[in-house]
């Protein structure tokens, strides 16, 4: 039913096309990695939770868009990777820590310009003085 209806849609659009139909996760990554697909359409799940799957297109095609749609009702929902910028002036330490602490898991793993890696210091704990 969802083919038929993105069918039915994209018809009249020259400048759309259905590249490829992958019946299952694995096959639509293929699809999307040999394909370099701009789009991707997948269902949404009747519980209106969000496909498992557009979290893993995102992460391995970060330009991707994926739209999730339910056409039983009518419903649908994009899915994009975003980049936000966030001015932390005036700089401070305070700021400089709670940017570092909006991870969600209480561990960061910090890398300097050098790419010198500090592993996760406990929330309120940070590199020892004199070091970067």
């Amino acid at each position: 039913m969802l083919r038929q209806s993105l069918r039915r849609a994209l018809e009249h659009h020259a400048d759309l096309e259905i590249e490829t139909v992958a019946p299952d996760p694995v096959e639509l990554l293929a699809a999307v990695d040999r394909t370099a697909a701009d789009v991707v359409v997948v269902t949404l799940p009747e519980s209106g939770e969000d496909p498992g799957i557009s979290s893993h297109l995102l992460l391995e095609f970060p330009g991707l868009l994926v739209i999730a749609m339910s056409a039983a009702e009518q419903r649908a929902a994009m899915f994009r990777q975003v980049i936000t910028r966030e001015d932390l002036a005036p700089l401070g330490e305070d700021r400089l820590l709670a940017a570092i602490r909006q991870c969600q898991d209480g561990k960061q793993r910090l890398a300097d310009r050098n790419g010198d890696r500090r592993e996760g210091f406990p929330r309120g704990e940070g590199f020892p003085r004199g070091e970067r």
